[in-house]
């Protein structure tokens, strides 16, 4: 199956993104029984010069950079196996997250306070 948003501004122009999908059931924090979604089949990066990050909340942001994540591990494992050390790269490259979440500003704000204080501690001593 497919799913194929799109918006189209009449005389102007018009975009579409389109996955392949498949139904997978799914579990739920409830208990629902028998629930269904959707799994991308569809395996490539989005292309982030077409994406105004400054539009997106921050469950589509997450959701964006899972995904990436995704396509990074499954699609760059692919290309390590077959040795295409080009593909692996471009992958890598397309796959970076778009734009910053709770996780990865935590992240960064740990590195930068480890980075100070080993400074800090090297001027002291």
């Amino acid at each position: 199956m497919s799913t194929e948003p799109g918006y189209y501004k009449d005389g102007e122009f018009g975009i579409r993104l389109e996955n392949i999908m498949t139904v997978v059931n799914v579990a739920t924090p409830h208990n629902f029984k028998k629930m269904i979604g959707f799994e991308a089949v569809t395996l490539v990066p989005y292309e982030a010069n077409l994406i105004d990050t400054t539009l997106l909340n921050q469950q589509q942001c997450d959701w964006l950079n899972e995904y990436h994540t995704k396509v990074r591990t499954v699609v760059g494992a692919e290309m390590q196996r077959q040795n295409r050390t080009e593909g692996h790269e471009w992958v890598h490259t397309k796959t970076k997250p778009l734009c910053s979440s709770a996780a990865s500003f935590m992240a960064s704000a740990a590195v930068l306070l480890t980075a100070l204080y080993i400074s800090l501690i090297n001027r002291v001593c």
